[in-house]
Order: structure tokens, then C-alpha cells, then sequence
């Protein structure tokens, strides 16, 4: 007996259909060469604007247009008559079908199906009827344009002209009438944008009527549209763009459309069913962006026409087909406004890189998501402010910093006589690429740039009381002598057992410190640094560089009291360009500095002859400069917190060896409040920005606790470092999943 088949898997579902991709959209092929599926996605439909067609007339009961006719529509050319509203003609029927054929299921929609069409019929009584077709005068065009300005329309469709002989060449300017010109001057002052057919009579320029756009008075704000055919090549009897190649688009011609007597649909082609395309996408940008005029659009369609024929602007089809999806994306420079009003700040130059002690605080404003942004034409767009904010700073557990800065770092004598003794430190530039292959975790290339600089220590032992160190390129120094710290620079890796928390924002400086005993009294320390947060950025993630500098002061005092060493430690930071070592520019901008006023207290006690446990303990206050300019409103002061841990002992196994446990929480901010004021709606009536006042915490959303074990000694001639590391809410981010982390560095002197 046969084995039975394998159960065959379902197959997948299939993709739930698309709900603007329908027979009716395909039935006019013409949507799709246009590309305007991108804007019925974005909601678009044209309701609420009026699209003006000057023609034949619209069959006011074709049931795909009924519904979308302005009762205002009229017969401009015989006002004794006004009511009839179609002529024997079916061409005014087929334009506006194009424009605003209802989206119900039947024959096809229109570009923009719930736009308003005012029909203003202008044909001369009694010529559609005649063997040479209908017949319009300019008086008549020019009361037509005039009446669609009065009835507040956003587009005015002209699909028709004069005729010419094949071939001919047009004038460069033709004659307009001053009543033409009027009324046209109007139409541009309202902001409507006019839509001229270039016209069907193979000419190199667009026929007499069409090139009023060309006319000095009105260029730049009216549009001339030539046709292509099925294959987007030029239609063969459109004129072209020729002498007004810089205001002529092209579109589909060849197309399906609504005819007089209503039910039926038939073919069209020619110039006259090219412009309404254009007319339609136009009224889908009014609804989108209400605060264009129509020069804007005629720009906005311009520079986004997909090229066809010889690259660029050309005479035949001058800047190509329009691409309604490419137009209702931002063009140029998108930026975000701000409350206290001035120009708009780049969204490109806007970017916040957080300090380590804010953790994820700074990113979890959620309305940032969705803020108000505008382009280079001040239309409206969602920004999302969020994806400007870098990750959690100080993450890092410096793995490959301590592997580096163990196998490069030379130090020589320079003096040894008399009491005092001179020694220099310096990080060899030529080993540290060696030492990078070593290090492997993601840190290792901004490491190996840091040590790219010059990094040394000039430590003096003026006398067996007074010790003068000095550094450059390296982290700050504590100003607190062996008083101030729970561990020697290096023992252990955890970010919160780093020797002083307010000096340590991934910057590197230029330090003195001084150390003095007083004999019967204790020691004093004092310290000055000055702190270079400047980080060079990614190619295309915003500025090339952001820079940021604090100048800090320290003092410290520490004595031994009944057998406890203890230490008080004092300090001043002034920030310029940075708050806690957060980085921030353009609209993200946190403050122009802030001032921190910290303290901490240390103390170790011996445990016996072999080990010690020691605690520090850090506490400070931080009051941030205001910013103009910016989304941020105030600051208030912030408070932070860190401390660490240690029970120490040496001589266990080695000699010389040296075993730690330690538990250290790195420095969080533990208050404080964000306020901004962020652009969320535009009210288009009034042409204004609303903004909303929104709070946030500053405290993070965990906290880090880390956990480690150190271990140092020697064997067998060679030096032996091991480190494990168990790291909770790493950079105080509670949906963070624990870290663990071992490094094992295995060394020989020669």
C-alpha cells in the first residue's frame, strides 16, 4: 500500500483588493498614465472645488454628472435662453466627464469624481448645429472667464480655439483684446488657474487662444496642455509646445469619456480631452493644499511632469506628462514651523542626539509623530519629528575602548630626582588599528576615530603631598584624588562605575587637577576641564556636525574618620550647545546651554586586611538656557541621580591580583518636564498654523542597574583581565531586554 501524501500547505490568501484600482477607474486609461492612484489613496476626490468648463455645454442628466453640476451653470452666449445647458454638441460633455464623472460603479470616474463642474456654455446659438461645428467668440470666453471668477471656481478648463493651417507659424504674441485681457487678468489675480488645449492642428506651437498663456502679463500663472497617444508618444495632430515649451505639459488624449444623452460613453481624443486631465488634477491639489494659487500649481505640475521626449524641456511635449502621485509629494525644503513665529527650520537640519542620563525620555512624546510640517510651497504635510531623535546615548559598555586603550597606551619617565617625579602617558595611533581587529563588538570604528587624536597624560608628583596631572584628548579628570573615586580608571567597564558621571557624556577634553595633603587635616583636590561633545554625523542624517562644549569645576575634600576613608566632592558644568550632553539643532533644539551644580560623597571602609567596600553617591540640579526658534518651550529644572558600589579584594589568589563585585546605577535624570508647543492641525480658511501646548516627562522609562564582577592578576608571566556583566534596562530604556557581556584580555610585557 502507498504511503499516504503529505498534507499540502493552503495557498496564500490573496492581497485584499485594491479599493481605487477598479473597472471604472480602468475603463479610462488616461487615470492611469497621469499616476493618480497615489491620490485617491491619500483621500483626494475634488470635493469642494469648482472646476469651470467654457464649452458646449454639459448634458445636465447624464447620471454620471448630474449630481456633480452647479446649479449656477448657464449659457453665456445667449442670455435670452440661459437654462439650456447642452448644445447639439457632445463635446463639453466629454471634457467635463474627464474632470468630474462620478466614482458609482458605472462606465468610468472623472479625475476628481466629486469635484463641481460650472458649466458655462459659449457657443454661438445655432453654430453647433452648422456642418462647421460650434462656433465661440472671445467676448464670449472673456464673459465666461469672468463669470467663473464670480462664482469662486479654482480652475477654469478652455478646451477650444482658433483653427490654423497645418504647418503654420504662429505669432510670438498673438493680439488680445483688451476685454480678453481683462478678464484674464482677473482670473490671476483670484489665483484660478486657466487651462488652455494647445489645439489638434499639427502645428510646432500652440494655436492663438492657447498662447494668451504665453503673454508676458500672464506667464507663470495659466497652463497649455498638448496630447499624447497609447504609447505616450505625441498625439499626431496636437500642436506642440514650441515657443511656450516652459508653461506646456502633455497628457492622455486617446481616451474613454461621458457623452451627450446620458448611459453612453465613447472614445475621445485630441487636445480637447487632454486638458481636462490637467483641469481634474489641478482640482485634486486645490482640495489638498486650499492655500495655492495658480501659479503655484502651474509650478508644482511642471516640476513634477514626468520627461518625455529629448531630456528636459523640450518643444514637442516641453516639461513631459503630468504625474499627479509625484505632485502631492513635498518638493524642496521641508521644514517646521514654530510657535514664535519666523521662517520655517529646515526638517533635515532638525535632529536631537540625547545624553546618556535622559534614556529614552527624550523620544517618547508620541505627538512628535505627527507634526506639522511644510514644503517649499507651504503645503502641509505629517512629519514625523521622532525619527529625528537618536537612539539611547552611553549604551555602550566601552568594550572596545578598554581593549584599545590596554594595548596602545606607552608611558615613559621624563624626570626622577629631588622628590618629584614627571611621567607622560600617550595612546600609540600606529597600534591602535592593530588593537581595533581585537575589539569586535559595534563600537570599535567611532572608537578607533577617537584614538585617531592626539590622547596623553602629563602626571607630575610635585612632592609626596602635591600631585599635578594634566590631559588632553583623553575623558575628563575628576578632581577628586583617591578620595573621590570607587574604583582606578579602568578596573571595571559598567558605565555607572566611570569615575565622575557629569563629566563623562562620550566627550573628550583638555583637564588639570590637582591633588594637596595637609598634614593632620586631609586632602584637597581641585579640577578644571574643558569639554569637546562634538560628533560628526553620517552622510545625509542631517548636519555634518554637531558641537556642543562644557567648561566643569571641581573641588573635593577627603580624609580618613575612624578608619572610613570619606570624600566630598562639589562641581560646577556650564554647557554651551548641549544640555547633559545632548546634541540638538534646527526645530529639535533643547536650549542654547545649561548650567549643572552637582555634588557627590564617597567613602570606603576596610574590611579586613584583603578587602573594602566602597559607595559613591551623586546627586545634581540642571537649569537649561532657552532656545528661539525652536518647538521647545521651557525646560524645567532637571534633576539626576547615580551611584555605585563596591566590595574590593586583593591579594586573594596572586599576590598582586585584585577581585571585584560591583553593582552601579549610571547617571538618570530622576525629574523634570518637556514642554513644546508642536504645529498639529492648519486651519486653510484663516492660512494659519494651530499649535498645541504638550508636557512630557524627562524621566526615563527604566532604570539601569548593572551588575558585574572584575577580576586582574598575573600568571605565568603573563596579565590576566576578565569582566562579566549583567546590565538591567540597559540605558534606562524599560523595553529593553537584559545585557550580558564578558571581556577576557590576556597580555605579556616585553
Amino acid at each position: 500500500m502507498p504511503p499516504a501524501a503529505a498534507p499540502q500547505a493552503p495557498p496564500p490568501p490573496l492581497p485584499p483588493p485594491d479599493p481605487f484600482n477598479t473597472a471604472e477607474f480602468r475603463q479610462n486609461p488616461g487615470l492611469g498614465e497621469i499616476n493618480a492612484l497615489p491620490a485617491y489613496k491619500a483621500g483626494l476626490s475634488g470635493q469642494g472645488v469648482s472646476v469651470a468648463v467654457i464649452d458646449s455645454g454639459v448634458d445636465p442628466n447624464h447620471t454620471d454628472l448630474d449630481d456633480n453640476l452647479s446649479p449656477a451653470s448657464t449659457w453665456v452666449a445667449n442670455p435670452n435662453n440661459p437654462t439650456a445647458l447642452v448644445s447639439e454638441s457632445t463635446h463639453g460633455t466629454q471634457v467635463a466627464g474627464i474632470i468630474a464623472a462620478e466614482r458609482n460603479g458605472v462606465g468610468i470616474h472623472g479625475v476628481a469624481f466629486n469635484a463641481t463642474i460650472l458649466s458655462l456654455r459659449t457657443d454661438e446659438p445655432g453654430s453647433c448645429a452648422s456642418k462647421d461645428g460650434c462656433a465661440f467668440t472671445s467676448v464670449d470666453i472673456a464673459a465666461a472667464i469672468n463669470l467663473a471668477v464670480d462664482n469662486g471656481v479654482r480652475v477654469i478648463n478652455i478646451s477650444l480655439g482658433a483653427k490654423q493651417d497645418k504647418g503654420s507659424v504662429m505669432p510670438t504674441f498673438p493680439v488680445i483684446a483688451d476685454f480678453m485681457r481683462a478678464a484674464l487678468q482677473r482670473a490671476a489675480d483670484a489665483g484660478v488657474l486657466v487651462v488652455f488645449a494647445a489645439g489638434n492642428n499639427f502645428s510646432n506651437n500652440p494655436n492663438p487662444t492657447a498662447l494668451a498663456a504665453y503673454d508676458p502679463q500672464f506667464r507663470g500663472n495659466f497652463l497649455i496642455v498638448g496630447a499624447t497617444d497609447r504609447n505616450l508618444t505625441i498625439f499626431n495632430r496636437s500642436d506642440r509646445g514650441g515657443i511656450a515649451k516652459d508653461i506646456f505639459v502633455v497628457a492622455p488624449s486617446q481616451v474613454v469619456s461621458t457623452v451627450k444623452g446620458g448611459g453612453i460613453f465613447g472614445t475621445s481624443n485630441g487636445t480637447s480631452f487632454a486638458a481636462p486631465h490637467v483641469s481634474g488634477a489641478a482640482a485634486l491639489l486645490f482640495e489638498m493644499f486650499p492655500n495655492l494659487a495658480g501659479r503655484d500649481i502651474v509650478q508644482i505640475l511642471t516640476m513634477t511632469a514626468k520627461d518625455l521626449g529629448a531630456p528636459g524641456v523640450d518643444g514637442v511635449y516641453g516639461h513631459g506628462i503630468i504625474d499627479l502621485g509625484a505632485a502631492i509629494q513635498p518638493i524642496g525644503t521641508v521644514a517646521v514651523a514654530t510657535a514664535a513665529g519666523g521662517a520655517p527650520v529646515p526638517l533635515q537640519q532638525s535632529m536631537l542626539l540625547p545624553g546618556s542620563p535622559f534614556g529614552d525620555s527624550l523620544g517618547q512624546v508620541s505627538a512628535l509623530d505627527e507634526v506639522v510640517v511644510l514644503d517649499s510651497f507651504r503645503r502641509s504635510y505629517k512629519g514625523d519629528l521622532n525619527s529625528r531623535i537618536g537612539g539611547v546615548a552611553g549604551g555602550s559598555l566601552y568594550l572596545s575602548e578598554r581593549l584599545i586603550a590596554a594595548r596602545t597606551q606607552q608611558t615613559i619617565g621624563l624626570f626622577n630626582g629631588g622628590g618629584a617625579r614627571l611621567g607622560l602617558s600617550f595612546y600609540d595611533r600606529e597600534a591602535t588599528a592593530d588593537a581595533v581587529i581585537a575589539a569586535l563588538d559595534s563600537a570599535s570604528q567611532s572608537t578607533i576615530r577617537r584614538y585617531r587624536k592626539p590622547r596623553l597624560s602629563l602626571v607630575a608628583e610635585l612632592s609626596e603631598k602635591t600631585t599635578l596631572r594634566l590631559a588632553y584628548g583623553l575623558g575628563p579628570l575628576d578632581g577628586g584624588g583617591r578620595f573621590g573615586t570607587v574604583t582606578s580608571e579602568g578596573a571595571l567597564i559598567s558605565p555607572g562605575l566611570r569615575r565622575n558621571p557629569y563629566l563623562g557624556f562620550s566627550g573628550t577634553s583638555t583637564s588639570i587637577d590637582l591633588v594637596h595633603q595637609i598634614p593632620a587635616i586631609g586632602e584637597v583636590s581641585f579640577g578644571v576641564s574643558e569639554i569637546d561633545y562634538s560628533r560628526r554625523l553620517a552622510r545625509g542624517a542631517g548636519p555634518d556636525r554637531m558641537s556642543g562644549r562644557g567648561t566643569a569645576i571641581m573641588a573635593g575634600f577627603g580624609r580618613r574618620l575612624l578608619g572610613v576613608d570619606i570624600g566630598l566632592g562639589i562641581g560646577a558644568l556650564s554647557e554651551r550647545g548641549a544640555v547633559l550632553g545632548s546634541l540638538s539643532s534646527g526645530a529639535l533644539r533643547l536650549g542654547s546651554g545649561a548650567g549643572t551644580a552637582f555634588g557627590k560623597v564617597t567613602a570606603s571602609l576596610p574590611l579586613g586586611r584583603r578587602f573594602a567596600f566602597s559607595v559613591r553617591l551623586m546627586q545634581g540640579m540642571t537649569r537649561v538656557s532657552g532656545a528661539s526658534g525652536t518647538l521647545v518651550r521651557h525646560i524645567g529644572t532637571i534633576r539626576t541621580s547615580g551611584y555605585a558600589a563596591m566590595l574590593e579584594g586583593r591579594g586573594l589568589f596572586r599576590p598582586t591580583d585584585r577581585l571585584s563585585i560591583a553593582v552601579s546605577q549610571p547617571l538618570r535624570t530622576e525629574g523634570g518636564r518637556l514642554s513644546l508647543s508642536l504645529p498639529t492641525a492648519r486651519d486653510y480658511r484663516a492660512d494659519r498654523l494651530l499649535f498645541s501646548d504638550v508636557d512630557s516627562s524627562l524621566s526615563p522609562t527604566g532604570r539601569e542597574i548593572d551588575f558585574e564582577v572584575g577580576y586582574q592578576g598575573h600568571f605565568a608571566g603573563f596579565d590576566l583581565g576578565a569582566n562579566l556583566v549583567r546590565r538591567r534596562n540597559p540605558g534606562h530604556v524599560a523595553a529593553s531586554a537584559p545585557d550580558n557581556a564578558v571581556m577576557v584580555q590576556l597580555g605579556r610585557p616585553f
